[in-house]
């Protein structure tokens, strides 16, 4: 009724000393009330005046220290035989500890729905595709992007197995790895936060294959005990394509390099076998100009003598390769290419060899040795198929 604030002995204990020996009125104590509770403890006490049932409150005090405690208070009002007010009674406990707890809760809950807005944002707009499986490879989270990379939905990528989203080969390499991983973990070789960068086949939804490259890491539980894999997949399609263009270019180059030196090689021997020949060549000339006219050592003397110039042909082939196989084109007759093949191809053979040409049929312009050498080639082959001529 007077204004006047009594505390038990407790009330150091939960105001501190010097706030609840100073304190001996409501105006006094409203000054050590934190200044945006003021009001709501005033309203308090005029309300509480009026009667009625057990009111509850909680506020801020700062105490002594100048350290802020919050307070949870508990009033009822005593009425006397009249039913007059005499005084309020009631209780103080001091709640910070249970208050700082509670605000812990809610900043890391205010952390934890602001991490994972910013997990969705960065999920949700990413090209890469983000995912977690269990340790049975089972999907415990895709994000949308498998959609652009791979045909599907999330929630039908989720329902598939793993054996429905990884080529055998892929799945195969996987099981291995996890396997030499778990050894290694139990080992303790592997150190915390460490992942693995690996390409993998994935299955897209039509039927077709996409090679991307995952980054995985292990998900622990607060023991470190890995209960899952979380990773993310990027398309590396075009990077396989122009790995396996420049790939077939060094190919295509070391072949190149490789003809390359078998010309040089070619145009040597050509070189040196040709010298040779005309040296065989010579000495068949000076046996044949020293033999009896019409007799049967100097038909055979020309015979070897042709042949001689023929095998020549030979030497012009390897040097023609070794100049990159480009052809001598000149006029030819083609009587006369077909008797040249018929002499080198079938001599001593039963077999009969007609032509039957016009006379004013022209001349053509073509690689002598090459035309002579498919001309040889069908004779030889008509000749092989003719049993007994």
């Amino acid at each position: 009724r007077t204004g006047e604030l009594e505390a038990s002995p407790g009330g150091d204990d939960v105001l501190g000393s010097e706030l609840a020996r100073r304190a001996g009125s409501l105006d006094a104590y409203l000054e050590y009330v934190h200044a945006e509770d003021r009001k709501v403890v005033a309203a308090f006490a005029r309300q509480l005046s009026r009667g009625g049932a057990e009111r509850i409150i909680q506020y801020r005090v700062v105490d002594e220290r100048g350290e802020m405690r919050y307070i949870e208070a508990r009033a009822e009002l005593t009425l006397d035989e009249q039913g007059v007010p005499v005084r309020a009674f009631g209780t103080i406990q001091n709640v910070t500890e249970r208050e700082m707890q509670i605000q812990a809760r809610e900043e890391a809950l205010a952390q934890k729905n602001e991490m994972d807005r910013k997990f969705r944002l960065i999920a949700e707009n990413t090209s890469d595709v983000i995912w977690t499986v269990d340790l049975k490879l089972e999907l415990t989270y895709v994000s949308p992007s498998v959609e652009k990379t791979l045909g599907f939905t999330p929630e039908e990528y989720m329902a598939l197995p793993a054996t429905q989203r990884l080529s055998q080969n892929s799945l195969r390499f996987v099981a291995e790895e996890l396997l030499s991983e778990r050894v290694r973990e139990e080992a303790g070789e592997l150190e915390p936060g460490y992942f693995r960068t690996v390409e993998l086949e994935l299955l897209c939804k039509d039927g077709s294959t996409r090679w991307c490259e995952a980054t995985a890491s292990a998900v622990r539980d607060d023991a470190g005990v890995p209960i899952g894999i979380v990773g993310v997949t990027r398309d590396i399609s075009e990077r396989k394509r122009a790995e396996e263009t420049r790939a077939h270019l060094e190919r295509q180059l070391w072949q190149a390099q490789k003809m390359e030196s078998l010309a040089l090689m070619a145009g040597g021997i050509a070189h040196d076998f040709n010298n040779r020949l005309m040296s065989v060549v010579a000495l068949l000339s000076m046996a044949r100009l020293k033999a009896e006219r019409d007799s049967e050592i100097l038909a055979r003397l020309e015979k070897a003598e042709d042949a001689c110039i023929s095998a020549s042909q030979l030497a012009r082939k390897l040097l023609t390769f070794s100049r990159g196989g480009a052809p001598e084109r000149r006029p030819c007759s083609v009587r006369t290419l077909l008797e040249r093949a018929r002499d080198l191809n079938l001599v001593g053979s039963s077999t009969l060899f007609s032509i039957e040409l016009p006379d004013d049929l022209p001349c053509v312009d073509v690689d002598e040795d090459q035309t002579l050498q498919v001309f040889g080639n069908l004779l030889i082959n008509a000749k092989e198929a003719m049993n007994g001529g």
